[in-house]
């Protein structure tokens, strides 16, 4: 019964992500990120690409060939309109998903019950904006684990920045500042209600 239950509460949870990526010119590494979003426990609805840069017809066949039975959308801006432009689209297009994982294309996630993890928790904290877990240098030294920001001095640092994984205490929560947008689980309704991103940020700095 407790198996039958857990599978239900996944599927009703599938209906409520939408994972949306920027490519530009990330090659290969899109596959290895579509790959790691397959492996997850709790897979998404659908995943909208916004192509900033086209991307190669046979890459795409491999991304399709991946997703299974995950919805794709693409969007085709015919130019690089920027990063906090497109994920605007993409946002305003999944019309009836709840959240909305902001996943960069040259990223992947490590933890499979990563998508899994962030729902849960933004489902406990409904006035959580949003939720991101410890990203990584391909060196597996931390690059952030969410950021403090200084509104005086605009100064802004990443909490454990390139110290070693094992540092960060396990299992608990940390309430920051702002999160980087690599790999951000997003409640919509709260960033709908605060208007989206700022679209003056071509890229960098919008999150």
């Amino acid at each position: 019964t407790k198996i039958i239950q857990k599978s239900l509460e996944r599927s009703l949870k599938m209906g409520k992500v939408s994972i949306i990526i920027v490519y530009y010119e990330c090659d290969e590494k899109l596959l290895d990120c579509i790959k790691s979003v397959v492996r997850q426990t709790l897979k998404p609805k659908e995943l909208i690409i916004v192509e900033n840069s086209i991307i190669d017809r046979s890459l795409l066949n491999s991304v399709k060939q991946c997703l299974e039975d995950i919805n794709l959308r693409l969007i085709k801006p015919g130019a690089n309109i920027g990063y906090a432009k497109a994920v605007n689209l993409a946002i305003r297009s999944a019309v009836d998903s709840e959240y909305v994982l902001l996943l960069n294309c040259d990223g992947k996630l490590v933890s499979k019950n990563y998508i899994e993890r962030h729902v849960n928790v933004l489902e406990s904290y409904p006035k959580c904006y949003a939720a991101s877990g410890v990203l990584l240098f391909e060196d597996d030294l931390v690059w952030s684990c969410g950021a403090l920001f200084d509104p005086i001095t605009g100064f802004n640092w990443h909490l454990f920045w390139k110290e070693p994984e094992n540092v960060i205490p396990k299992n608990k929560l940390l309430i920051v500042d702002y999160i980087p947008f690599t790999a951000a689980l997003m409640n919509k309704k709260i960033l709908v209600e605060l208007g989206f991103l700022d679209e003056d940020f071509f890229v960098y700095c919008e999150d």
